[in-house]
This record gives structure tokens, sequence and C-alpha cells, in this order.
């Protein structure tokens, strides 16, 4: 996969920007072609400290439909909002981003970034 704008970060290159109220933004996400499936569409992300899970949250459901675009990638110029805990990360701590297509039968994963 193909992600959008990469932001130097103290864990190396990563794709996501953070604003100064700690909210998440993603670019242009690159999706795989057997996810015509999709109905909806969210995005997860995990926080670790060393091997342990420390943080996770979601995103909204998006209506796939609304936010892919023909180029394959996903319009979510939306910031997706963390709250304060991730004011409490260490350098790097590694953060998860993984994206979820919903569909009629099953969820799939299908798209993940490692810091």
């Amino acid at each position: 996969n193909k992600f959008g704008s990469n932001e130097m970060s103290d864990c190396g290159n990563i794709s996501w920007n953070m604003n100064e109220n700690f909210n998440v933004y993603l670019e242009n996400l690159t999706y795989l072609p057997f996810i015509k499936e999709c109905e909806k569409i969210y995005i997860k992300f995990s926080i670790y400290h060393a091997q342990d899970m420390k943080y996770e949250t979601e995103s909204e459901r998006f209506d796939f439909a609304k936010v892919a675009g023909k180029d394959s990638s996903l319009r979510l110029h939306k910031f997706i909002p963390f709250d304060y805990k991730i004011r409490k990360l260490h350098r790097c701590d590694r953060l998860n981003i993984s994206i979820h297509c919903v569909t009629r039968r099953k969820r799939v994963s299908f798209g993940k970034i490692k810091s």
C-alpha cells in the first residue's frame, strides 16, 4: 500500500500528521482492489509501549462510496481525534494505523501503517 504524506517523527517516517490539538490527519490512503464490497470504512489507531498495548481508538464509520476516489484513494481529509492519552506517549512508542472495511458478510482489514 502507498499512503499519503509522511511526516518525520521521533520514530522515523510514518504516514500521519498531528496538529497542535493532538488530532491525527490522514490523507489519500490507497486501497486494494478487493474492497469493492466495502460499505463502511473506519480507521483504528493502536499505540504500543514496547510490546504492550497501551491505548486503542477507532474513527467514525465513513460511507465508503462517499470517500472512495476513482484514483484508488480514500478521501479522508478529516481530523480523526485522539483523546488526551496520546499526550502521554513516550518517545518512539509505536503507533499502528489500520484501515478496516465493513461489508455485509464480515469485517476485513486491508491496510496497516506501522511507525
